[in-house]
C-alpha cells in the first residue's frame, strides 16, 4: 500500500517507524523564561534599530530641506552678482567710450595747437 498524504503539512517519522502529523505550534501555558528573555532582547534590538533608522530618515529629510534652502539662497545670490556684473560691464563700456572721445578730443586739440 502506498503512502498518500492528504494534507500539505509534512509528516514526521516516530521512533517506531510509523508516520504521524506534526503537532501544531501552540503557545504553552507557561512560556520558557529563556526564550522570553531572548525575545525581549531581540525585540529591544529591533526597536533600537527602528529608532536609529527613523532618526536617520528624519535627519536626511531635514538635511535635504536645509540643502535645498541653501541652494535657493546661493542661486539668488548668484543672480544678484550676475546683475551687478552686467551693470559694471556697461559702466566700464561707457567709461571706455568716454575715454576714447576724450583722447580723440585731446589729440585734435593738440593737432590744432601744433598747427598754429
Amino acid at each position: 500500500m502506498s503512502c498518500v498524504r492528504k494534507s500539505k503539512r509534512p509528516r514526521r517519522r516516530t521512533t517506531r517507524g510509523s508516520w504521524r502529523k506534526p503537532e501544531p505550534l501552540v503557545m504553552r501555558s507557561s512560556p520558557n523564561p529563556r526564550r522570553m528573555r531572548t525575545w525581549q532582547r531581540l525585540s529591544g534590538r529591533v526597536a533600537m534599530e527602528k529608532d536609529k533608522l527613523a532618526d536617520e530618515i528624519s535627519n536626511t529629510v531635514s538635511g535635504k530641506s536645509s540643502l535645498l534652502d541653501e541652494k535657493r539662497r546661493l542661486g539668488a545670490h548668484i543672480t544678484q552678482l550676475e546683475e551687478e556684473l552686467e551693470e559694471e560691464q556697461s559702466n566700464t563700456e561707457l567709461l571706455n567710450d568716454q575715454l576714447c572721445k576724450t583722447t580723440m578730443q585731446l589729440t585734435w586739440n593738440h593737432f590744432q595747437v601744433t598747427k598754429v
